[in-house]
């Protein structure tokens, strides 16, 4: 969480591994990066 108490990170986990979708978000909520997980690997940024 931010100081302001907006979310700053949200990631998925599936039997403890990273899976699918992570997403970080700045301060003011705007989303500005999403990373994709298959099997607690990073396969994509955007």
């Amino acid at each position: 969480m931010h100081e302001n108490g907006k979310v700053k990170k949200v990631d998925q986990y599936v039997e403890g591994l990273r899976e699918g979708t992570a997403k970080e978000f700045s301060a003011d909520g705007t989303l500005v990066k999403q990373t994709e997980y298959r099997n607690n690997r990073q396969v994509a940024v955007k």
